[in-house]
């Protein structure tokens, strides 16, 4: 059984909101989120439920900026 829910940990310049989206391999967004964090270190955390297995790209925007990590959920 695939895992629902994993930590992201973000380190923030300053207190924001930031986007979390959940892509498949196609670019195809499977599930987003959004969240608030604040100056320094953040722990997110961030469900996976109902997304089948397989390998996905978490993409976060913070502001004007955009970072891209692979995810593979088993």
């Amino acid at each position: 059984k695939s895992k629902i829910i994993w930590f992201l940990s973000y380190f923030a310049s300053l207190s924001t909101n930031i986007g979390i989206d959940i892509c498949d391999i196609t670019g195809r967004v499977v599930a987003q989120q959004t969240a608030n964090v604040n100056t320094g270190s953040n722990e997110v955390i961030v469900g996976t439920q109902g997304i089948a297995k397989g390998l996905y790209i978490v993409r976060l925007s913070d502001n004007n900026k955009v970072y891209n990590q692979k995810l593979i959920i088993e």
